[in-house]
């Protein structure tokens, strides 16, 4: 807390016709006011820059606690998800091979159907 080293002095005199009426007034109750107030003020922004370092420490240690185990569980949810789109490409391949076999058959039975068909037609 800073020394008060001077303060105001406002003094007035008036006459009221029987008698002289004086009044002093100074600023010196408003500093030590002002100064009382000041030291909890201080206090407390130094209380909460220490809360609020405190705070940001924590929060920065639960974030990248928290980032650490997003990733974990990311890349295990992507194998996951890598291991079962691999199965549906081995599943598509393996309808589109049958597919294209039973076209194959299919076509080779039309044939000679056809050919068939057109053998009796000519006897």
């Amino acid at each position: 807390m800073k020394d008060v080293h001077g303060f105001a002095v406002n003094l007035r005199l008036w006459n009221t016709g029987k008698h002289v009426d004086i009044a002093l007034a100074t600023d010196f109750d408003d500093q030590i006011a002002a100064r009382i107030k000041g030291v909890p003020g201080a206090d407390f922004t130094k209380l909460q820059s220490e809360l609020k370092s405190k705070l940001d420490g924590k929060r920065a240690a639960k974030r990248k606690e928290f980032e650490d185990f997003y990733a974990s569980k990311k890349d295990a949810a992507e194998k996951q998800l890598s291991a079962v789109k691999s199965q549906i490409d081995q599943q598509t391949a393996a309808l589109d091979a049958k597919k294209k076999e039973l076209t194959d058959r299919l076509e080779k039975e039309k044939k000679a159907a056809i050919d068939k068909t057109l053998r009796n037609i000519l006897k």
